[in-house]
């Protein structure tokens, strides 16, 4: 509690990842006032917080000291219309928009100090999801037919475009290793643009 009785405004403890990287937890340091939100009410984020991506990022309160925010849908971010922070990124609380929680109400909880600009850096989630890759194809295909080969179904990415994608392709005729150059060229000239159908041209087979 602060000079006569008045609790110091809360501070920012931390702001953390969630291990699927679609969302975020947001601590402080001591009961607030919500900012005037109501419990599981959703809001936008930028009504309290700045980062990257709060336009678009909703954010609610679990309890009077955290704060969860949800990250829009992977389509509008792999479009690139949407772009989110990172780790390491700043996620600042507004100034002036978050005071100390105050039971009685009435002229003392008006006495309450806001809590000034704070900025924190978005931490590593504690156990961040693997990713997880996941090829679908047809198991026979005609000689005149090219292979189409579907990642969508890769998951891990935190709901974000993926950041690199590596190719091996090994195949063999007999027992004698056949020439896959053209098919791996093919599959890493779309780079991370996965959430496609990749096409491999029947005259590399």
């Amino acid at each position: 509690v602060g000079n006569g009785g008045v609790p110091p405004p809360p501070s920012l403890s931390g702001v953390i990842f969630g291990d699927s990287g679609k969302d975020f937890y947001m601590l402080f340091d001591s009961w607030t006032d919500m900012g005037g939100k109501d419990f599981r009410e959703t809001w936008p984020c930028r009504d309290l917080l700045l980062f990257e991506g709060s336009n678009t990022t909703t954010c609610s309160w679990l309890n009077l000291t955290a704060i969860v925010g949800v990250f829009p849908s992977t389509t509008s971010v792999s479009s690139g219309s949407v772009s989110l922070v990172s780790v390491g990124g700043n996620v600042t609380l507004r100034g002036g928009k978050l005071k100390p929680y105050c039971k009685t109400g009435g002229s003392t909880c008006d006495a309450y100090n806001a809590s000034t600009s704070q900025t924190v850096p978005m931490q590593t989630a504690t156990n961040a999801v693997t990713p997880s890759v996941v090829l679908v194809t047809a198991s026979r295909v005609g000689s005149c037919d090219n292979v189409s080969i579907n990642a969508m179904l890769s998951n891990g990415h935190g709901g974000r475009p993926w950041t690199s994608a590596t190719w091996s392709v090994y195949a063999l005729d007999g027992d004698s290793a056949v020439d896959v150059t053209s098919v791996r060229a093919t599959l890493s000239s779309y780079g991370t643009s996965l959430g496609q159908l990749l096409t491999i041209p029947r005259a590399y087979f």
